[in-house]
């Protein structure tokens, strides 16, 4: 029997050139996108503030809070790196208690001002960012939560 070889041919890009391009535009010209991001961001953002978050709004406010985590890292909102931490410290602390009180997330007063400038900052990333430093966040997120280890926060014990 023949050995079989480890070589795999990549892919080949077609259009080069406008993936270059595209990677360097702002995501904001990704226009729904982002906006669709943004309002489900805040969505969960107030069903937590009205007590009314599930877990899935949970998840959504981890996700934004862990991807402005890594555009920090990658040098967006460098200097917010503390609020950044307070809020994911925060939004922890909620989802922890949360969990603990099957499913029901009740905010305090600190935790929800640590929470909405953390979105805030996230806000402000979305803005600056290009869509390059967006996929680079991306998998940076997906590599610190598939080995356990960074900043990065994640709830699986957060199941209603």
């Amino acid at each position: 029997m023949k050995k079989r070889s480890s070589y795999r041919p990549k892919g080949i890009r077609a259009d080069a050139h406008d993936w270059v391009i595209g990677g360097m535009q702002p995501v904001t010209n990704a226009r729904q996108a982002i906006t669709d991001l943004r309002l489900k961001n805040h969505l969960a953002l107030e069903c937590l503030r009205t007590g009314s978050a599930t877990a899935h709004d949970i998840n959504m406010l981890v996700r934004a809070s862990n991807m402005a985590i890594a555009l920090e890292v990658l040098g967006l909102g460098k200097d917010w790196k503390v609020e950044l931490e307070a809020s994911a410290d925060a939004l922890l602390d909620v989802a922890r208690r949360g969990s603990a009180l099957g499913g029901h997330f009740i905010l305090r007063g600190p935790e929800l001002t640590a929470i909405n400038l953390g979105m805030s900052v996230h806000d402000m990333q979305l803005d600056a960012t290009a869509v390059f430093q967006f996929e680079a966040a991306l998998k940076m997120e997906r590599k610190a939560l598939a080995a356990k280890r960074g900043r990065f926060i994640e709830l699986e014990e957060c199941h209603a």
